[in-house]
């Protein structure tokens, strides 16, 4: 947690007024829900993914990042009766609850979404239609997003599972205000052409 406390001079909370752009790479096409999810500076308040957040952190300077990773569960509503059904299979039993990873909030019974039904619900439509394969999707299950946070100290490998009270208290107000901000749309760091242009560049061997 020292190296922690070192660096919170670099922490930036943002304001009301501020912009903060959370939701997707500055640099890619990234997002919370992709496979490494996104890094955010915690002075500029912008996104990086994996591959450009080495990127960022040597022209910035800055060391502190807020890594989100979120993850597609599907959501399937508990019976009135003993038993529910998870995928057509009885889930009464704690041991058939292991073996779906499910978990239960509330009244929602939550499982994980296969990797099948994950790559439907993430795959990017083609064209301008409802259903098939390169359609909008709307016949998949329902389902909520279960969110993972860290704060991430780049060079140290130091990982700290968000929220964590013994964070100094800027670093605490700065992640609470980012992760309420909404994103700011229409308003990228650098503009489309720009931002595929530079994912060729640092692509190309």
């Amino acid at each position: 947690m020292g190296s922690v406390r070192k660096q919170m001079s670099t922490v930036r909370v943002p304001a009301h007024y501020d912009r903060v752009y959370k939701d997707e790479c500055q640099f890619s096409f990234d997002t919370p829900l992709s496979a490494n999810g996104l890094y955010i500076n915690l002075n500029s308040w912008q996104a990086f993914g994996q591959e450009y957040v080495e990127i960022d952190s040597k022209r910035s300077g800055q060391q502190l990042y807020v890594h989100e990773l979120w993850h597609k569960v599907g959501n399937y509503f508990r019976g009135t009766h003993s038993s529910d059904l998870i995928n057509g299979a009885l889930a009464s039993t704690p041991k058939v609850m292991h073996k779906y990873n499910a978990c239960i909030h509330g009244s929602i019974l939550q499982v994980p979404l296969s990797a099948e039904e994950r790559q439907k619900q993430e795959q990017t439509p083609e064209k301008l239609a409802i259903g098939g394969d390169s359609g909008f999707q709307v016949d998949g299950p329902a389902h909520s997003i279960d969110k993972h946070s860290e704060l991430v100290l780049l060079g140290a490998n130091i990982r700290v599972p968000l929220p964590c009270l013994d964070l100094p208290e800027v670093i605490i107000n700065a992640v609470d205000a980012i992760q309420v901000r909404q994103h700011v749309s229409g308003l990228k760091f650098l503009p489309l052409s720009s931002r595929l242009l530079l994912r060729l560049f640092f692509s190309s061997p």
